[in-house]
Protein backbone atom coordinates (compact mmCIF):
# COMPACT_ATOMS: atom_id res chain seq x y z
CA UNK A 1 0.00 0.00 0.00
CA UNK A 2 1.49 3.44 -0.99
CA UNK A 3 1.75 5.84 1.51
CA UNK A 4 0.39 9.31 0.39
CA UNK A 5 3.11 12.32 0.32
CA UNK A 6 2.04 14.55 3.38
CA UNK A 7 0.69 11.64 5.65
CA UNK A 8 0.90 11.56 9.59
CA UNK A 9 2.45 8.47 11.44
CA UNK A 10 0.39 6.65 13.96
CA UNK A 11 2.08 8.61 16.85
CA UNK A 12 2.01 11.57 15.08
CA UNK A 13 5.30 12.66 15.06
CA UNK A 14 6.77 11.78 11.67
CA UNK A 15 5.41 12.89 8.15
CA UNK A 16 6.08 10.71 4.88
CA UNK A 17 7.82 12.69 2.28
CA UNK A 18 7.53 10.59 -0.58
CA UNK A 19 10.87 8.54 0.11
CA UNK A 20 11.27 8.39 3.55
CA UNK A 21 9.66 9.68 7.04
CA UNK A 22 10.71 12.54 8.48
CA UNK A 23 10.02 14.50 11.59
CA UNK A 24 6.76 16.56 12.13
CA UNK A 25 7.80 19.42 13.57
CA UNK A 26 10.43 21.87 12.37
CA UNK A 27 14.19 21.98 14.06
CA UNK A 28 13.71 24.79 15.77
CA UNK A 29 10.19 23.64 17.07
CA UNK A 30 8.04 26.69 16.39
CA UNK A 31 6.01 24.31 13.13
CA UNK A 32 4.29 21.37 13.06
CA UNK A 33 2.97 19.27 9.89
CA UNK A 34 -0.82 18.81 10.73
CA UNK A 35 -1.32 16.25 7.86
CA UNK A 36 -2.31 19.40 5.45
CA UNK A 37 0.44 22.05 5.98
CA UNK A 38 2.53 23.25 8.77
CA UNK A 39 0.84 25.61 11.33
CA UNK A 40 2.73 27.15 14.48
CA UNK A 41 2.86 26.32 17.48
CA UNK A 42 1.85 28.87 19.61
CA UNK A 43 4.00 31.55 20.58
CA UNK A 44 7.80 31.57 19.97
CA UNK A 45 9.88 29.67 22.98
CA UNK A 46 11.88 32.12 25.66
CA UNK A 47 15.69 31.98 26.10
CA UNK A 48 14.76 30.13 29.62
CA UNK A 49 12.61 27.15 28.28
CA UNK A 50 14.45 24.18 26.68
CA UNK A 51 13.97 23.25 23.14
CA UNK A 52 12.23 20.10 24.04
CA UNK A 53 8.72 18.94 25.08
CA UNK A 54 7.75 18.42 28.88
CA UNK A 55 7.34 14.98 28.32
CA UNK A 56 11.11 14.57 27.79
CA UNK A 57 12.04 16.79 30.62
CA UNK A 58 9.82 14.09 33.02
CA UNK A 59 11.75 11.75 31.37
CA UNK A 60 15.46 12.90 31.53
CA UNK A 61 13.94 13.88 35.52
CA UNK A 62 12.97 9.69 35.55
CA UNK A 63 16.57 8.39 34.05
CA UNK A 64 18.63 10.89 36.41
CA UNK A 65 16.75 10.33 39.89
CA UNK A 66 15.17 7.00 40.43
CA UNK A 67 16.99 4.38 37.73
CA UNK A 68 20.37 5.46 39.28
CA UNK A 69 18.75 5.29 43.03
CA UNK A 70 17.31 1.52 41.73
CA UNK A 71 20.15 0.44 40.21
CA UNK A 72 22.64 1.51 43.14
CA UNK A 73 20.80 -0.12 45.74
CA UNK A 74 20.52 -3.29 43.70
CA UNK A 75 24.10 -3.05 43.22
CA UNK A 76 24.48 -3.06 46.54
CA UNK A 77 22.28 -5.67 47.67
CA UNK A 78 23.50 -8.16 45.50
CA UNK A 79 27.58 -7.44 46.66
CA UNK A 80 25.54 -7.61 50.46
CA UNK A 81 23.61 -10.77 50.15
CA UNK A 82 26.24 -12.26 47.73
CA UNK A 83 28.88 -11.57 49.64
CA UNK A 84 30.89 -10.26 46.74
CA UNK A 85 34.17 -9.56 46.31
CA UNK A 86 35.78 -6.11 45.63
CA UNK A 87 36.18 -7.47 42.16
CA UNK A 88 32.58 -8.60 42.30
CA UNK A 89 31.02 -5.12 43.99
CA UNK A 90 33.10 -3.85 40.71
CA UNK A 91 31.55 -5.78 38.32
CA UNK A 92 28.32 -5.66 39.47
CA UNK A 93 28.64 -1.42 39.86
CA UNK A 94 30.00 -1.63 35.91
CA UNK A 95 27.34 -3.51 34.94
CA UNK A 96 24.69 -1.41 36.88
CA UNK A 97 26.47 1.60 35.10
CA UNK A 98 26.23 0.10 31.83
CA UNK A 99 22.38 -0.20 32.30
CA UNK A 100 22.15 2.98 33.17
CA UNK A 101 23.34 3.86 29.99
CA UNK A 102 21.26 1.95 28.19
CA UNK A 103 18.21 3.11 29.65
CA UNK A 104 19.30 6.85 29.21
CA UNK A 105 19.82 6.01 25.33
CA UNK A 106 15.99 4.50 25.57
CA UNK A 107 14.09 7.14 27.04
CA UNK A 108 16.19 10.51 26.87
CA UNK A 109 14.58 12.27 23.85
CA UNK A 110 14.02 9.04 21.84
CA UNK A 111 12.59 11.35 18.99
CA UNK A 112 16.20 13.49 19.04
CA UNK A 113 19.48 13.06 16.87
CA UNK A 114 22.16 10.59 17.14
CA UNK A 115 25.08 13.54 18.29
CA UNK A 116 22.97 13.15 21.54
CA UNK A 117 24.46 9.86 22.08
CA UNK A 118 27.50 11.79 22.86
CA UNK A 119 25.96 14.18 25.35
CA UNK A 120 23.77 11.30 27.38
CA UNK A 121 27.88 9.22 27.52
CA UNK A 122 29.42 12.49 28.07
CA UNK A 123 26.59 13.60 31.25
CA UNK A 124 27.57 10.09 32.59
CA UNK A 125 31.60 10.81 32.57
CA UNK A 126 31.28 13.70 33.58
CA UNK A 127 29.54 12.36 36.61
CA UNK A 128 32.62 9.74 37.30
CA UNK A 129 34.73 12.43 37.13
CA UNK A 130 32.93 14.31 39.95
CA UNK A 131 33.05 11.26 41.97
CA UNK A 132 36.62 10.91 41.04
CA UNK A 133 37.39 14.40 41.90
CA UNK A 134 35.33 14.59 45.31
CA UNK A 135 37.09 11.17 46.19
CA UNK A 136 40.63 12.52 45.61
CA UNK A 137 40.02 15.19 47.63
CA UNK A 138 38.46 13.72 50.72
CA UNK A 139 41.37 10.91 50.65
CA UNK A 140 44.39 12.52 52.47
CA UNK A 141 47.33 11.99 50.51
CA UNK A 142 50.77 11.10 51.71
CA UNK A 143 53.46 13.93 50.44
CA UNK A 144 55.99 12.55 47.65
CA UNK A 145 53.27 9.66 46.75
CA UNK A 146 51.74 9.59 42.99
CA UNK A 147 48.10 8.07 43.50
CA UNK A 148 47.83 8.41 40.07
CA UNK A 149 45.03 10.62 39.79
CA UNK A 150 45.61 11.40 36.40
CA UNK A 151 46.09 7.98 34.73
CA UNK A 152 42.51 7.52 36.59
CA UNK A 153 40.72 10.17 34.76
CA UNK A 154 42.66 9.46 31.61
CA UNK A 155 40.79 6.18 31.93
CA UNK A 156 37.90 7.41 32.39
CA UNK A 157 37.85 9.73 29.26
CA UNK A 158 40.00 7.44 27.03
CA UNK A 159 38.39 4.19 27.93
CA UNK A 160 34.91 4.26 29.69
CA UNK A 161 33.63 6.77 27.92
CA UNK A 162 33.85 5.26 24.26
CA UNK A 163 32.17 2.00 26.10
CA UNK A 164 29.35 3.89 27.44
CA UNK A 165 28.32 5.15 24.12
CA UNK A 166 28.16 1.67 22.89
CA UNK A 167 25.01 0.89 25.49
CA UNK A 168 23.49 4.49 24.75
CA UNK A 169 23.67 3.79 20.97
CA UNK A 170 21.88 0.50 21.51
CA UNK A 171 19.22 1.99 23.43
CA UNK A 172 18.73 4.50 20.93
CA UNK A 173 19.10 1.70 18.02
CA UNK A 174 16.76 -0.61 19.87
CA UNK A 175 14.03 2.67 20.67
CA UNK A 176 14.17 3.74 17.05
CA UNK A 177 13.27 0.23 15.47
CA UNK A 178 10.57 -0.12 17.74
CA UNK A 179 9.33 3.06 16.69
CA UNK A 180 9.83 2.28 12.62
CA UNK A 181 7.92 -0.64 12.95
CA UNK A 182 5.16 1.05 15.02
CA UNK A 183 5.00 3.63 11.88
CA UNK A 184 5.02 0.74 8.83
CA UNK A 185 1.34 0.96 7.48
Amino acid sequence: MEVPVGSLSHDGWWMWDGARWVPAVSPNGAWRWNGLQWIALGRPRTLWQPPWMRTHTIALGVWLLPVPAVLAIATIALVRLRHLTPIGGLLAASIAFEVWAFIGGTIVRPHGRWWEVLAIAGALIALLLLIDIAALIATPDQPGTDDGAGLGMGFLVFVVFPVTMLPVALGRGIRRAIQHRDRQP
